[in-house]
C-alpha cells in the first residue's frame, strides 16, 4: 500500500476554526472562543510583522486535516537568539508518525529561513503521546510542557 502525500498549508483568517476540532481533541481544556483569539492574534501579527506565525497544518489529498501546530518567533534576551515557538501541536492516532514527521520538517523548515538558533515545542501536559522523535534530527527542539499557551509579546 502507498501512502498518499501529505501536504502542508498555513491558515488564513477564515480558515482558522478548521484546526479546532485536531486542537480540542489533543487539549480539551482550549475552548473554541479561546483558539479563535489565540489564532487570530498569531495571523495578524504575521501581518503587521516580518517575523513569521501562524498556524500551519497538514492536509491528505482530500483535504482533510491530519495535524496541525501554531507558531511565532521570539528572541532570547540573553543569548539574543531568536527561537521558533512551536504551540498547539495536535495530530490524530491514525497514521501519527508520518504526519509528524512531515509537520517537523516544517517546523525546521521555518527555522533555518528564519535563522532560528532552536525550536521549543509547547505541549499541552494533557497530550499523552510521545514526542521523542521530534529530538531525532538535526535541529535543536526542546520540548516544553505547559498548561496554557500565550503568544509573548
Amino acid at each position: 500500500m502507498v501512502d498518499s502525500p501529505i501536504e502542508v498549508r498555513t491558515l488564513t483568517l477564515d480558515q482558522i476554526e478548521q484546526a479546532y476540532a485536531l486542537i480540542g481533541s489533543c487539549s480539551p481544556s482550549v475552548s473554541l472562543a479561546d483558539w479563535r483569539q489565540f489564532a487570530t492574534r498569531l495571523i495578524r501579527s504575521e501581518m503587521d510583522s516580518p517575523c513569521p506565525s501562524g498556524v500551519v497544518v497538514a492536509v491528505n489529498p482530500a483535504g482533510r486535516l491530519r495535524g496541525t501546530y501554531s507558531f511565532w518567533m521570539k528572541t532570547c534576551p540573553q543569548q539574543h537568539e531568536r527561537l521558533l515557538v512551536v504551540a498547539h501541536l495536535a495530530i490524530p492516532l491514525f497514521g501519527r508518525r508520518r504526519v509528524a514527521e512531515v509537520l517537523r520538517d516544517q517546523m525546521m523548515r521555518t527555522a533555518i529561513a528564519c535563522h532560528c538558533k532552536a525550536i521549543h515545542a509547547q505541549v499541552f501536559l494533557d497530550c499523552d503521546w510521545n514526542l521523542s522523535f521530534f529530538k531525532d534530527c538535526d535541529y535543536e527542539i526542546e520540548i516544553i510542557p505547559v498548561r496554557m499557551i500565550e503568544v509573548e509579546d
